[in-house]
């Protein structure tokens, strides 16, 4: 091969171009979005901490759904980094301290990758074709879905597949241009399946919905041993790639499984691959979506079938790789519209062009009119960069939630219940709080710090009915014995409209007492928020406990089936398997599993305002137990599985402090553990307290 030439003066600038219009768009679109945790929290918040993780030197991924490990490296790799100039204590309390600091360190980081991915696609066509305008459309791909420029400063896989993938098409372009002068040429023979192992093993374990890539090495590869050597190597990168997750693979196919076996989303719905009339309505919205699609991909289909029909035109080198990557794109919308958003279709847009050019050159020739050539680049970039630039400009008018922070000022001395979840919010605890409860065996470390940092910032999970702070459950008359008045706040994209009453009544049930006051004081029009004042009754909240019932348990069997307790009047039932296998004092310990859920019952009589303050130690490798009240006759249930604390050889802390709420009817409710995993969990050290009006 003949050395390469260098870049003309003119060449240069042509191919920096665009890589500065995508600059532009870029930070139009980062400038007026202003904080992620307004518009896009899930998942860059969720990848942020389980980054944090890996820089922390913590290799446990919480998050391993698609399974995304290749972002949560990159992630890891740029925080540690920023953290040795810009942080301050340990990796993880700088992150918590200023997440939008590192999101942006992040997004700077993912942009100029894209730049260089940009311009590096474009010089390595245009230094073995010698044709600046077939370069110039290999620069177009990464907006060749018009949304895409949303994904390019967020923590998420569609960022890195589209810089891989800018740079794997103009890879493909260049081999098969050399085997349309010399069939016999491989290009880079040395290093051709290193590079298609690699790269296939990086789009797939990005996101798995880039599985259809799997097929275009196997296409493209002559010999079957090379072939069979592809897949081997490009298995050996996808292990390496999922290193931090090893031991959670069978969790991630089973979530696998799920997706594919099931018709609703994430593994949601009916026991089938699919439902015809949800796939054949996402099917004709992906359609609608974006006209350039819908227009490149019926084209494509239309030379597809007509090629199949000339001898001449499917032998050509060029129509065979239009005909695999028309297949590619025809599997991902398949995928996509069994489980419908748009930008999972991404990757598959991306090779519409490098599709639409080997027809081309197949039909008619590399050497036709400059000037039809110069035409069609003109018509399709002005089109792909008009609406890019509508889609980066969509806060032009100003990001709406920003209007609620502006506004939440003047409710900043009041303690505040947050009810939203993953959606955006005008409160970055929103985020935080989300992105950490994807964050592993981690959580409880976050959340200690996060207890301290925002000591008045409580959650109201709207689905599971629970009151906690930073992950500790708790009771709204602990919240009301140190606060007058609580700020609620409601993003009601999550919620149908005029639901806030009913989510208040579930969040003061039973506690009706407690209230004086509930009032709306602000609400965002634009954006459906909310900002209520809960106002407490201060003649409500002073209780005096006449009895306190305290007792601890070192798990040791007495006679039958009871355990001893440090009370000799008392005694706990369901002792099952006590053993010593495991234990972190004395001796025995409670082995709970499938076949032995149950432990530690006890029933009391219990009136309303009484008090159970609980603590208990397991060990684990999935769920802890959970420590649970339930008195079935008044329709009250109460649990806690969240341990607050990590002790020394994987030994957790699991509390549950509760009140029983004003409509307790007096009566009986029980204690026991109970765990739900399915392996083993061994339960240690009870102290009870039960304070009794």
């Amino acid at each position: 091969m003949q050395p390469l030439p260098k870049l003309s003066g003119a060449a240069l600038g042509t191919l920096f171009i665009l890589p500065l219009i995508y600059a532009l768009l870029s930070y139009l679109f980062y400038s007026q979005t202003k904080y992620i945790y307004t518009t896009n929290p899930d998942p860059a918040y969720v990848y942020l901490l389980n980054g944090t993780n890996l820089a922390g030197g913590n290799l446990e991924i919480g998050h391993f759904d698609h399974p995304g490990t290749p972002v949560q490296l990159l992630a890891a790799v740029i925080i540690f980094l920023t953290s040795l100039f810009l942080g301050h204590g340990a990796v993880y309390e700088s992150v918590l301290s200023n997440p939008e600091m590192y999101l942006a360190v992040c997004a700077f980081v993912l942009i100029s990758l894209m730049l260089f991915s940009v311009y590096k696609s474009g010089a390595l066509v245009y230094r073995h074709t010698g044709n600046i305008i077939q370069a110039l459309f290999f620069q177009l791909l990464p907006i060749v879905s018009y949304t895409a420029i949303h994904h390019f400063i967020l923590l998420k896989p569609e960022v890195l597949i589209v810089i891989i993938l800018n740079y794997y098409c103009a890879y493909l372009w260049v081999l098969f241009y050399y085997r349309s002068q010399d069939p016999d040429n491989d290009f880079s023979k040395k290093n051709q399946l290193l590079f298609f192992s690699f790269i296939t093993a990086l789009l797939i374990t990005a996101k798995i919905n880039c599985i259809p890539f799997l097929l275009i090495p196997f296409f493209v590869i002559r010999k079957f041993s090379r072939k069979i050597i592809y897949l081997i190597l490009t298995f050996i990168f996808m292990l390496a790639l999922v290193f931090p997750i090893w031991p959670k693979l069978p969790l991630m196919f089973k979530w696998m499984s799920a997706l594919v076996m099931h018709s609703g989303t994430y593994g949601t719905g009916t026991a089938e691959i699919t439902n015809f009339g949800t796939f054949k309505y996402n099917l004709t919205s992906l359609f609608e979506q974006e006209y350039f699609f819908m227009a490149g991909y019926l084209l494509i289909t239309i030379a597809f079938v007509t090629g199949l029909f000339s001898k001449k035109i499917k032998g050509s080198g060029y129509y065979s790789l239009g005909a695999i990557l028309w297949l590619v794109i025809t599997i991902m919308v398949v995928i996509t519209a069994k489980h419908y958003k748009y930008y999972y279709l991404i990757p598959g847009s991306m090779l519409l062009i490098p599709a639409f050019m080997a027809f081309f050159v197949s039909f008619l020739n590399e050497k036709t009119d400059s000037k039809m050539r110069l035409t069609a680049f003109i018509l399709i970039a002005g089109w792909l960069c008009y609406h890019a630039f509508v889609s980066a400009t969509v806060f032009k008018n100003g990001n709406t939630v920003v209007k609620t922070i502006e506004n939440k000022s003047t409710f900043d001395s009041l303690p505040r219940i947050i009810t939203t979840g993953s959606e955006n919010s005008a409160f970055i605890e929103s985020a935080i709080h989300f992105g950490v409860s994807y964050s592993g065996n981690c959580q409880t470390r976050y959340y200690s710090f996060l207890q301290k940092l925002y000591p008045r910032t409580y959650f109201f999970l709207i689905g599971e009915n629970v009151l906690n702070f930073w992950g500790q459950p708790l009771d709204l008359s602990e919240l009301a014995k140190v606060n007058s008045r609580v700020l609620v706040y409601f993003h009601t994209c999550e919620l149908p409209p005029g639901a806030e009453e009913a989510a208040i009544s579930k969040l003061t049930e039973g506690y009706e007492g407690l209230v004086r006051d509930f009032k709306l004081e602000y609400a965002n029009a634009e954006t459906g928020e909310k900002i209520y004042i809960l106002t407490f009754d201060t003649d409500q909240k002073s209780k005096v406990y006449r009895q306190k019932l305290e007792f601890t348990c070192g798990m040791e069997k007495t006679m039958g089936d009871e355990i001893r307790t440090s009370v000799d009047s008392i005694r706990l039932k369901g002792a099952g398997d006590i053993s010593g296998e495991k234990f972190y004092s004395g001796k025995p310990a409670v082995k709970l599993s499938p076949g032995h859920q149950y432990s530690g019952i006890k029933i009391f009589q219990a009136n309303p305002g009484d008090v159970f303050d609980i603590e208990v130690l397991c060990q684990s490798n999935d769920h802890p137990c959970a420590l649970v009240l339930d008195a079935h006759e008044v329709n009250f249930y109460k649990s806690s599985e969240f341990p607050i604390e990590t002790l020394n050889n994987g030994w957790k802390k699991v509390k549950l402090r509760t009140e029983l709420p004003f409509n307790f009817r007096p009566g009986k409710i029980s204690f026991y553990l109970f765990y739900s995993g399915p392996g083993v969990c061994y339960a240690d050290d009870l102290k009870f307290t039960l304070l009794k009006k």
